[in-house]
């Protein structure tokens, strides 16, 4: 679909036998791709849900930077196009943001909140995450379940924001702060918020700071969970499942 003289490139996948079936719009962090999220698709698409799987702003091929001012539009471009499709139901969407791209689906909760029936925050930041008290250690000491450790999530994390150096990224983020830009009391579609308590990428008080704002959120905290929930033991499988399945239940509405 073009968007200010540009593209965005999404893949609409639509379940077998369903007439019209409602939409989830699905897109993940720092280090993965629009190609990468066939898996939690196909476990949508089971559950007569159809998706659109996205780039996030600064990765793949989205046309917008992360940083760039109000870079969610992109995602608003997408809501538009859908509510224009005959083999969807463009009035039933959610949103589905994985680590650090969950930013978004907060964002677009608030932004979108008429449009949506639901967003998944699922381990993402919100402000906390974007300050340099936290990103200092995390970048540095601490993030140890990142692929390549502290020094990996930054060069990741450094290229989908376009800055260079450390203090680049304490300069820029604090711009991004969902408290800041005071949306966090403002009405919102459903939020959903998963992540473990214990992670050291997004830091779980980005959860809690959503929960006591706005409007009421449901939540699902994994006590021994480290990013995005994932626990020892526990089956990836199942965290997607309880996110699916709220996802439905809100796009059924």
């Amino acid at each position: 679909m073009f968007f200010e003289g540009k593209k965005i490139v999404a893949y609409l996948q639509v379940p077998r036998g369903v007439a019209r079936p409602p939409v989830a719009m699905y897109w993940g962090g720092v280090d993965v791709w629009k190609e990468d999220h066939q898996r939690n698709s196909e476990i949508m698409h089971a559950r007569g849900v159809a998706t659109v799987l996205v780039d996030q702003p600064g990765t793949g091929e989205s046309p917008v930077r992360f940083a760039e001012p109000n870079a969610e539009r992109q995602f608003s471009a997408v809501i538009d196009h859908l509510a224009t499709r005959k083999d969807v139901d463009g009035a039933r969407v959610g949103v589905w943001g994985r680590s650090f791209g969950a930013y978004w689906a907060a964002k677009l909760a608030y932004v979108e909140a008429k449009r949506l029936k639901g967003a998944v925050f699922h381990g993402g930041n919100a402000h906390h995450g974007f300050q340099e008290e936290w990103l200092r250690p995390a970048l540095t000491k601490t993030a140890s379940n990142y692929l390549t450790g502290p020094s990996g999530l930054f060069d990741s994390r450094s290229f989908v924001l376009g800055v260079k150096t450390i203090d680049d990224v304490y300069r820029l983020t604090p711009k991004l702060s969902l408290k800041d830009m005071g949306l966090l009391d403002k009405p919102s579609a459903p939020i959903l918020i998963v992540n473990g308590k214990l992670d050291d990428q997004a830091p779980i008080a980005d959860s809690y700071l959503l929960m006591e704002h706005g409007s009421p959120k449901e939540a699902r905290i994994y006590p021994q969970g480290g990013h995005m929930g994932a626990t020892p033991g526990v089956d990836s499988d199942v965290i997607a499942t309880v996110i699916i399945d709220w996802l439905k239940l809100r796009l059924s509405q």
